[in-house]
């Protein structure tokens, strides 16, 4: 986990696998609803046997628009270039700015940890 220097809450986590439209819409109190979202997870394997996921969420309008797949399989370097346009979309918020988010039970079962914020 990361660590930001947020202008309310001073220095705090960070959430950093969301997507920046949906960081801004958080941050203007915007409703988000969950029918809107989606997860990407993104598989880098490291050898035969480990391997680690991620997970990343988006509005359905960003993936539509970059044309971005369900899920991603890292085997070599090269694949890495797949994701180019996943991580240039994302932004991070503080996880207190995100816990104060009116709207954020629609995060559920899409962020860890939304449950418990």
């Amino acid at each position: 986990m990361g660590m930001i220097s947020c202008s309310k809450h001073g220095l705090s986590g960070i959430i950093s696998c969301i997507g920046q439209d949906l960081v801004d819409k958080i941050q203007l109190g915007e409703e988000v609803l969950s029918t809107s979202l989606c997860k990407i997870k993104v598989v880098m394997h490291i050898d035969i046997e480990d391997k680690l996921e991620f997970s990343y969420v988006l509005s359905l309008e960003t993936r539509d628009r970059l044309r971005l797949a369900d899920r991603y399989e890292i085997s070599k370097d090269e694949d890495l270039t797949s994701l180019d346009c996943l991580y240039k979309s994302l932004g991070v918020i503080c996880v207190r700015c995100f816990a104060e988010y009116r709207y954020k039970d629609a995060f559920k079962g899409f962020l860890i940890g939304a449950e418990v914020l």
